[in-house]
């Protein structure tokens, strides 16, 4: 008699130990409690179904069931797989479009980049001249500096410097601006 009341007070010691802990929980505590807790008891209520109990309900279920009750079953079923078909159509015609379209977008990422590439290539060429015509102002603007400041001391250098220097294109108007003979 003491085995059998052994199980009877573990299970009140179960039963007192969580009412006690439920009393404790909030609210929220309680909710997430019970979110958790619940799906994990029907899981395990379905695993622990005897699979030749199953199948016995399943078989009453046949027996239970009427022709009428079958063909409309039979008729859901068939308009059930008419529309998973047609959606199974147009699904593959939305991919279809969308592959063609990345397809073509590939494409054309590729002339672009061809493109681009030339275009990299252009600018490329076009800061190397620039830093080619950089250094050569700063060489010709050396010369010229140095000869303004020997021209203020009155040396002979600054003509000697001006020889030296290559000849500076002018446009018209810059001509006629100097010599004064511009059109009034």
């Amino acid at each position: 008699m003491a085995s059998a009341s052994h199980p009877n007070i573990l299970v009140g010691q179960l039963l007192e130990t969580t009412l006690q802990m439920l009393s404790r929980m909030e609210i929220e505590e309680l909710c997430l409690l019970l979110i958790c807790v619940l799906p994990l008891m029907s899981v395990l209520r379905t695993i622990c179904r005897s699979p030749a109990g199953a199948s016995e309900e399943l078989s009453r279920d046949k027996e239970e069931c009427a022709p009428d009750d079958v063909r409309a079953l039979s008729r859901k079923i068939d308009l059930l797989s008419a529309a998973l078909s047609e959606q199974t159509r147009s699904a593959k015609e939305g991919i279809q479009r969308v592959e063609s379209c990345v397809a073509s977008l590939q494409q054309n990422a590729g002339a672009h980049n061809s493109k681009f590439g030339d275009l990299h290539k252009d600018l490329a060429g076009i800061v190397w001249e620039l830093s080619k015509l950089r250094s050569d102002v700063a060489r010709w603007q050396a010369p010229s500096h140095a000869a303004g400041t020997a021209k203020a001391q009155g040396g002979i250098a600054a003509g000697a410097s001006r020889a030296s220097m290559p000849a500076q294109r002018c446009s018209p108007r810059d001509l006629e601006a100097q010599t004064g003979s511009g059109r009034q």
